[in-house]
């Protein structure tokens, strides 16, 4: 919406403020609480009247939230938490059926003070321009989620030990490198004059509460081990998002390699297309309309990754194409694209004639990511995975350490450099790196239950075998089927086997017709394939030569 930012409200404005105040209040799309009903009306007509200088979070507990005269806003957060949550309230009604109206209230992070915006009808502003489905803000920019920001406040030592201050100052310094390798975050060294715990009126410039996270940690000894314990804060309410804490071998003679490793460690936590950031912001994400930020879209696209269907496939295809028109030097959103197009061809998710198009579809697009940033990790990793599915082995296995090398403590890229070189043979440099990954992913992706069935078929580890193929075949994924009865089949369980048969038909009714085309396509070391060709003879299942 085209505005103008009300700082004195003229005669008329404020009958259009009230007008929009009573908008808000009354509609069914506004989701807040009664009392943060009262907040915003409280907060608004204060403004109107000209005393937007008393508002405090003092005046605030008292007149709202009914606290006694005794309130202290450091032990009692409430005045803070609730407007997080009347912020967020406003956000998804603009965002849904308020992106027309002709007066804008917020809520700006830093204090309690709404302003107003009133929209200019003579200017033709973004709105305007803006794609379909797309809330367009003051800049022409989707008023949704932004990419988030985390300041890394210095680790403290709490031992008398100097070496342990320098330990803890080589685990900041190599977090802070390990964080920037994360593309969808920016990276803020913080200053000394960064306050861990900012309350919403400490800082009036904004600074602190635009930062979006702060990460913090201490370090303490335990004999020969150390034990470093991290807390990921939420700027605005000074809330706890994520805390863990670690405990490692501590050689003070040479510190650099469990420096190096416990940064990994929690960079992967704090920063993964899973990690705590994310999944924080995914969980915001679900209570927000669709929107087309790029960071907002590569959410949708990880989260979507993790479980893909044709359904949900086609959904993040569209976000992000639209997202790459609005930004189109947007290195990440154009590797996600590729592996969306990519997934139409290894998934069996699209009915075109000529499969072929989508690998080159989905190649062309990861060359496009790699030239606007050719340091981008999972831009490389897209293009190893192109090359994989072209059965260009060594230009994968090329690129696939050169995504590690940009960024080792992604879980992903670990994970998928593993598997494809366990698949064409290289089983146990492989299934090492793959693992390595899964202790990085705080919560592993499903799919790979498939690799680890695999796995453990290949050493006949029964047990594991079944346990993770039968997790893997609720994906509904083509080469899920066919593994799972073929293992399923050749540890004689010959009813589930046909079990899964019968389903995999259902949903790719010619899977079957020429199952062995599943281990080609995903490049299956032959010795692993013909024990699993073997396994579908036994269940009775037609097998091409």
């Amino acid at each position: 919406m085209p505005a103008d930012r009300v700082t004195a409200v003229d005669s008329s404005a404020p009958d259009q403020i009230r007008e929009e105040l009573e908008r808000i209040l009354t509609s069914d799309d506004f989701d807040a609480s009664e009392r943060n009903h009262a907040f915003l009306r409280y907060v608004v007509e204060e403004t109107l009247a000209g005393r937007a200088h008393l508002i405090k979070g003092y005046s605030i507990a008292q007149s709202v939230f009914k606290r006694s005269p005794d309130f202290d806003p450091q032990l009692d957060p409430v005045v803070r938490i609730e407007a997080s949550r009347l912020r967020r309230s406003l956000e998804r009604y603009y965002l849904k059926v308020g992106r027309d109206d002709p007066v804008r209230i917020d809520l700006p992070k830093g204090g309690y003070v709404p302003t107003f915006e009133l929209a200019d009808s003579t200017v033709p502003g973004p709105a305007d321009t803006a794609p379909p489905g797309v809330s367009a803000g003051v800049d022409g920019e989707y008023a949704g989620l932004s990419m988030p920001s985390v300041a890394i406040v210095p680790f403290r030592s709490l031992d008398a030990d100097p070496k342990f201050e320098y330990f803890a100052l080589g685990i900041t310094e190599e977090l802070f490198t390990a964080l920037t390798r994360f593309r969808s975050l920016r990276v803020i060294a913080a200053n000394a004059g960064l306050k861990p715990f900012p309350s919403a009126e400490a800082d009036r410039s904004g600074h602190a509460q635009s930062i979006g996270f702060v990460l913090q940690g201490s370090v303490r000894s335990l004999g020969n081990h150390a034990r470093i314990t991290i807390q990921l804060l939420d700027v605005e309410d000074g809330m706890s998002v994520w805390a863990t804490s670690l405990e490692r071998k501590f050689n003070p003679q040479a510190p650099a390699e469990a420096e190096t490793e416990i940064a990994g460690a929690i960079a992967a936590a704090v920063g993964a297309p899973n990690g705590a950031i994310a999944r924080f912001a995914t969980r915001q994400l679900k209570r927000m309309a669709p929107g087309l930020t790029a960071f907002e879209c590569i959410l949708r696209s990880n989260h979507y990754r993790r479980n893909p269907t044709r359904e949900r496939q086609e959904e993040i295809r569209n976000y992000l194409e639209d997202a790459a028109k609005i930004t189109p030097d947007d290195a990440e959103i154009w590797a996600q694209l590729a592996y969306v197009y990519l997934d139409a061809y290894r998934c069996g998710f699209s009915e075109v004639a000529d499969r072929t198009s989508l690998l080159d579809r989905a190649a062309a697009v990861a060359e496009r990511a790699m030239a606007l940033d050719e340091h981008n990790a999972f831009a490389h990793l897209a293009r190893s995975a192109v090359h994989f599915y072209h059965h260009e082995l060594d230009l994968a296995a090329r690129e696939g350490q050169r995504a590690l090398a940009l960024n080792p403590c992604d879980p992903e890229i670990n994970t998928q450099v593993g598997w494809h070189l366990a698949f064409t043979g290289k089983w146990t440099e492989g299934m090492d790196l793959f693992r390595h990954g899964l202790a990085l992913d705080p919560e592993p992706q499903k799919w790979c239950s498939l690799i680890l069935a695999v796995d453990a078929f290949r050493q006949s580890d029964r047990a594991e075998a079944l346990s993770h193929i039968k997790t893997a075949m609720t994906l509904q994924l083509p080469i899920a089927y066919v593994v799972g009865t073929a293992i399923l089949a050749d540890f004689g369980a010959l009813d589930e086997a046909r079990a899964g048969a019968r389903s995999g038909r259902d949903v790719f009714p010619a899977l079957f017709e020429d199952p062995g085309k599943q281990f080609r396509l995903h490049n299956l070391d032959p010795v692993v394939a013909e024990r699993l060709m073997r396994g579908l003879e036994r269940c009775g299942l037609a097998v091409s030569p």
